[in-house]
């Protein structure tokens, strides 16, 4: 990749980038025309709309786990977010006080077999 390139990338803002977005949301048949592709070939993209016959999405905002920035193109099913956060405070308090691991969570091993090994050590 050329070196001026990427300097130009550097300056591009968030909101010319979401700008670039929509005005290319429309463009989907003039594209097909401009690459010459057949009527019925397959175009995915991300963030074009149902003009296209699929979409690239990530995972991360479809399952909520970032809470700063949900993309235009991406709809939510869960807020994974919160319940992770949620579920690293009880394991950490868990363990604070003592009650993680419990025996049920853990594993032994025979007395004989342990002493044996390390009397191999």
């Amino acid at each position: 990749m050329e070196e001026s390139y990427r300097k130009d990338l550097s300056h591009i803002t968030w909101d010319e980038v979401f700008a670039r977005q929509v005005r290319r949301a429309g463009l989907v048949e003039e594209w097909m025309e401009a690459l010459h592709l057949q009527p019925g070939a397959r175009v995915l993209d991300i963030g074009a709309g149902p003009g296209c016959d699929g979409q690239v999405q990530v995972l991360h905002d479809l399952l909520g786990l970032f809470t700063d920035f949900v993309p235009r193109h991406a709809r939510r099913y869960a807020q994974l977010a919160e319940l992770i956060k949620e579920a690293a405070r009880q394991y950490a308090a868990d363990v604070a006080v003592g009650t993680f691991p419990t025996e049920k969570e853990s594993f032994s091993m025979d007395e004989r077999v342990l002493a044996e090994s390390a009397s191999h050590g």
